[in-house]
């Protein structure tokens, strides 16, 4: 690599948003709608008062979790339940439950005073009941001044062509598979699915591989495969991503002796 590319791809890199946490945002404007109306309610109409850019519950500051992208959760709806308000001094929030948070208390801040931020709301020791309701969010990463990253991926636009064994998005290739059948149809071995660098850890071969095993499940294949370390990749942690999709180790009570393939996945009844 010459010096000059050396330093594209150092500024590039640089403008990039940098993501400060990992949170299931509301977005919809009808969901935002319910939060406002707890606003109304519980928020003192004064200047002292602001909101924050988002209304979100947050999953961890700083880099996301590894289970988010082992999962697939990036991008997922998740409904979540408020059932609590709390206030002091500083900031206001809304109890929240229905995913994993890193907070003591996991909440959706909706205000703050002049003299603080919204990260005042993780020490809020007062709270109480209110009539519970729901809203709608979607995991997402978000960066420096509250931009949310929105574009890891859009699974309604994935799709798998099996004919040429290309992962797309829309008109563009954003990885490659290749499969076959053996043992007279009764296994699909998946020999590799590789995204394109630019376009790792988005969420894109998650989908692909649920779309192959959909193929899998409608042609009644047993999905076969063996998580290797090509290109530097962490095999424990493959193991464990095909685990969270379903696939189970070839050994032991699960032992399948007509294939050599590590990991499996049965055709779904």
């Amino acid at each position: 690599m010459n010096i000059r590319k050396i330093i594209r791809n150092t500024i590039f890199e640089s403008l990039k948003p940098r993501v400060s946490y990992s949170a299931v945002v509301i977005e919809d404007p009808v969901e935002i709608a319910k939060i406002q109306d707890v606003i109304k309610e519980y928020v003192p109409e004064n200047k002292g008062w602001r909101k924050p850019h988002n209304f979100h519950m947050t999953i961890s500051v700083g880099p996301i979790p590894e289970s988010l992208y082992l999962r697939g959760d990036l991008n997922k709806e998740v409904e979540l339940k408020i059932d609590s308000i709390g206030m002091d001094s500083s900031a206001i929030a809304l109890g929240t439950f229905g995913y994993y948070s890193k907070n003591d208390i996991p909440h959706i801040t909706i205000a703050f005073n002049k003299y603080s931020t919204p990260a005042a709301s993780k020490v809020i020791k007062n709270w109480k009941p209110i009539d519970e309701f729901y809203v709608t969010g979607v995991i997402r990463e978000v960066a420096d001044g509250n931009v949310i990253i929105k574009e890891n991926i859009n699974k309604d636009k994935i799709i798998v062509d099996f004919d040429n064994m290309n992962i797309m998005l829309g008109n563009k290739i954003v990885g490659v598979f290749y499969m076959y059948n053996h043992r007279k149809g009764k296994y699909l071995t998946l020999n590799k699915i590789e995204i394109i660098p630019e376009y790792k850890g988005l969420g894109y071969a998650t989908e692909a591989i649920r779309q192959i095993v959909d193929y899998a499940n409608k042609n009644n294949l047993i999905t076969v495969l063996t998580p290797d370390s090509y290109k530097g990749s962490n095999v424990n942690r493959l193991i464990k991503w095909y685990k969270s999709l379903g696939f189970v180790m070839n050994k032991g009570k699960n032992k399948d002796f007509e294939t050599m393939q590590l990991m499996y996945k049965l055709p779904d009844s």
